[in-house]
């Protein structure tokens, strides 16, 4: 069975991966001002926060959340308010490199744990992934299987190879042609995109209604 559903899998998983959402501006607007050590660090954090979303959904527990409007919301409303400030403060830097007219080389860096934290916690916090954990996901998988543990944890890590893939590559590829047009005007332009769209997700996601739950 997991064989048979394994094309379709991996199609679904690049239609994910690939559609815009907090991670892209994420990792675009870190790649192309802070540099790709920093994007490298929130992909891993991307990559841990994935699997946290595959076993919470492998063992159940991510219906259990579904089940409970009260912490449905509370998640809801921590994620909206994390998204809005990254948003806000995206912009903030926009707004500032324009008055100090900064490098790419003067942006300040993070700490490793800190952009880990950020991809993990964007991740994490995803509805998008969150949706496909629990309503996708399971179709693929055979519960009645006594391998089907294995068969989840392989599925599982297919979504994070291809997020792996693709967000390395985008990094590589804004970070070179960043850098390659030498100026940071181009930087604060994607800066303050990726602010004004991760604050929409932020309020795409705080007007998020409970999904209904088939019994």
């Amino acid at each position: 069975m997991l064989i048979d559903n394994l094309i379709p899998y991996i199609l679904l998983c690049l239609v994910l991966v690939i559609s815009p959402g907090p991670n892209t501006f994420l990792i675009f607007s870190t790649a192309s001002s802070a540099g790709k050590n920093d994007a490298l660090l929130k992909i891993l954090g991307l990559v841990i926060a994935t699997y946290c979303h595959g076993f919470l959904s492998l063992f159940g527990i991510s219906l259990i959340v579904l089940k409970s409007p009260i912490l449905f919301n509370t998640i809801k409303i921590l994620g909206a308010l994390y998204l809005f400030y990254l948003g806000a403060k995206f912009i903030w830097q926009a707004w500032f490199f324009s008055k100090k007219a900064p490098t790419i080389a003067k942006v300040k860096k993070l700490s490793v744990i800190k952009n880990f934290s950020a991809g993990f916690i964007t991740q994490i916090l995803n509805p998008k992934v969150s949706t496909f954990y629990i309503a996708a996901f399971p179709q693929f998988i055979n519960f009645n299987s006594p391998h089907y543990y294995l068969s989840g944890t392989i599925l599982i890590s297919i979504h994070v190879l291809t997020i792996a893939i693709w967000f390395t590559v985008m990094t590589f590829f804004v970070n070179k042609f960043t850098l390659n047009k030498g100026s940071g005007n181009l930087s604060r332009v994607t800066i303050a995109i990726s602010g004004v769209l991760l604050v929409y997700f932020a309020i795409l996601l705080g007007l998020q209604p409970l999904p209904s739950i088939q019994s």
